[in-house]
């Protein structure tokens, strides 16, 4: 999950983690988006999914390929 615009001369993002597999024992910082949920709507995401927002890095945006699609805004608020 893209978490900022492109930053600096090199076009860096800050992105989060996002996966498919829930742990069992989550973190405060993972936040958990239910695909019934009303927070999932026009994300993209086909499953149920952790944004673990305790792991984030720096690339380069030419990396990203596509864009699955939008975090809700009320989930936003909360990242």
């Amino acid at each position: 999950m893209c978490l900022t615009n492109e930053i600096g001369k090199y076009n860096h993002v800050i992105i989060a983690f996002i996966s498919s597999r829930i742990p069992e024992d989550s973190t405060d910082s993972d936040l958990i988006l239910l695909k019934q949920s009303a927070n999932s709507i026009g994300t993209g995401l086909a499953v149920d999914s952790v944004i673990r927002l305790h792991k984030m890095m720096t690339i380069p945006k030419s990396l990203i390929k596509r864009k699955l699609g939008t975090i809700n805004p009320t989930v936003a608020v909360v990242i």
